[in-house]
């Protein structure tokens, strides 16, 4: 489950931008390599939340579908000699830093997280003790 769509993207930032980053020869956008780097910004995400949340996802959360959009348009200016700008470098920072905070509790999605015995702590449990202090005294 990618967290945005093409048409996100062209809501966030214009169709003229993806055409531009993706096939400006034909002045199409090339939707083959829209949803490669959609599919490359999931990826992150889903590193960044698999430590406190179960995925999939049931729903996703608006600011998760800007950080999908901020990512992968970040992924999109690296591509075939293109530069990101400033204002696309800092924005990919800042969905960095937000998963960051989403990972490390500080921002919370609204939705169930994992309990700490699905995070991987181990839990242990067994019988009473069969030698107690008490009936070791002597030896």
């Amino acid at each position: 489950m990618t967290y945005a769509t093409q048409a996100d993207l062209i809501t966030a930032f214009g169709e003229d931008e993806l055409i531009d980053l993706t096939d400006p020869s034909a002045g199409v956008v090339d939707a083959a390599k829209v949803t490669h780097k959609l599919e490359d910004a999931e990826a992150v995400i889903n590193a960044h939340l698999s430590e406190r949340y179960t995925l999939p996802l049931s729903e996703t959360p608006a600011i998760l579908r800007k950080i999908s959009c901020d990512i992968a348009r970040y992924y999109l200016h690296q591509g075939d000699g293109l530069n990101p700008t400033e204002e696309v470098k800092d924005n990919f920072n800042g969905a960095i830093k937000m998963l960051d905070k989403i990972c490390q509790g500080k921002i919370s999605l609204g939705i169930a997280q994992n309990t700490a015995s699905e995070r991987g702590k181990v839990e242990i449990s067994g019988s009473a003790k069969t030698f107690t202090e008490d009936l070791l005294k002597g030896y």
